[in-house]
Formats: structure tokens, sequence, C-alpha cells
């Protein structure tokens, strides 16, 4: 099934894992910059999604294990200049 971001552009839903709860201190320098340059996406109920392949599979729990489904669910793109994140509160956007 295809799914559509709010700027018409296809969300590759077979890919996604979740980066929301993930701690950024436990990310070397250059896997924060694979992070900050891949696709986020998130959900109306706030959890951070990311393409695995953007990050080299880095990460690996699906969204449904963090009880998102992503073919029912409202996903939004999330601009590359509103990443974040800091130790204290993980990663977020603006």
């Amino acid at each position: 099934m295809q799914k559509l971001d709010q700027y018409g552009n296809e969300i590759p839903i077979s890919e996604l894992v979740v980066l929301s709860g993930e701690n950024p201190g436990d990310f070397t320098d250059s896997a924060l910059l694979l992070i900050d340059n891949a696709d986020w996406y998130e959900t109306a109920e706030g959890v951070i999604l990311i393409p695995a392949g953007q990050i080299e599979n880095i990460l690996e729990t699906a969204p449904s294990d963090a009880g998102v489904n992503v073919e029912k669910e409202e996903i939004l793109y999330v601009a590359r200049s509103l990443h974040r994140w800091n130790k204290t509160d993980g990663f977020y956007h603006a």
C-alpha cells in the first residue's frame, strides 16, 4: 500500500523503524550524522520514525513493536531543519 506524507511524497512504510525513545548518547558522531541526514516522519502521537536503510540499519525497532500502525496512522514528514536531540530529551523536532 502506498502512503503519502503531507507534501504528496511516498513514505517508505516498509522500511520505517522507531527513533523515539533512543538515547542520542548511545550513538557515535558518524551515526548521529546519518540520523540527522535521514528522512524523519512523525505520527500524531509524536513517535518519530526513520527509514532503516538511510541509517545503515543501526536501529531495529519496528513501528508495530512500539504500537504504531503505519498503514492506518497519519504520518507527517519532518523537515531536516527541525531535527533536534539531546541527552535529556532524546530525539525530537523543533
